[in-house]
């Protein structure tokens, strides 16, 4: 089809020295189509937001309220990552 996917991407940068992580957003950058990045709070430094932020559109944080036996539940909040 034509139809454009998004390209989405688990938690890539953990293990990245800042050379492979420049090479990386680069390619991103160029992608023709929307990259979705989740990633732990330790992989997205403010350095590394403020090298990102013109590509951005929106970011959210999914928190943990209660990793119980009785299930694990979350709140979504939006353009809250980096507060």
């Amino acid at each position: 089809t034509d139809y454009q996917m998004p390209f989405v991407i688990d938690t890539p940068l953990g293990r990245l020295d800042n050379e492979h992580r420049q090479n990386i957003f680069e390619h991103w950058q160029s992608l023709d189509k929307q990259v979705i990045l989740l990633s732990q709070d330790t992989e997205i430094t403010t350095d590394v937001m403020r090298q990102l932020k013109p590509s951005i559109n929106k970011t959210y944080l999914v928190s943990a309220d209660s990793l119980n036996k009785d299930g694990a539940t979350s709140s979504v909040y939006t353009d809250a990552y980096f507060e």
